[in-house]
C-alpha cells in the first residue's frame, strides 16, 4: 500500500502499477481465506449434524434399554430357545439318516 501511496504523490506510474498489483494480491488473498474459513464452516456443520445423530441413536438405544419390560423379554427369549432347540434336534436327526433309512 505504501508503493501506491508514494507513486501517487510522486506521480510515479510504475509504483502506482506496483501498489495496485500488490493491492490486487493481497485482495485475492482475502479471498482464498475467505473460502477456506467457508469450507471449513461447512464441515464443523457436517460433523455437528453426524454427532447430533449419533445422541439421537444413543439416547434412543438408552431409553430402549430403561424402558424393557423384563418379563416379555425373558418369555420372548424362551420362546426363541425353545424355537432353537427343535430345530437343532430335528437337524440332528434328519442327519443320521441315511440313503439306506429312506429305501426299508
Amino acid at each position: 500500500m505504501d508503493d501506491l501511496v508514494n507513486g501517487i504523490y510522486s506521480s510515479d506510474g510504475a509504483a502506482m502499477q506496483q501498489g495496485i498489483k500488490e493491492m490486487t494480491d493481497l485482495m485475492n488473498g482475502l479471498t482464498l481465506a475467505h473460502a477456506d474459513i467457508g469450507t471449513d464452516m461447512n464441515v464443523v456443520d457436517q460433523q455437528s449434524s453426524v454427532v447430533e445423530d449419533t445422541i439421537l441413536n444413543l439416547k434412543t438405544t438408552v431409553s430402549s434399554v430403561e424402558d424393557l419390560d423384563y418379563a416379555a423379554a425373558i418369555t420372548k427369549m424362551n420362546q426363541q430357545m425353545l424355537s432353537l432347540e427343535a430345530a437343532q434336534s430335528s437337524f440332528s436327526k434328519m442327519a443320521q439318516l441315511t440313503l439306506f433309512n429312506y429305501l426299508k
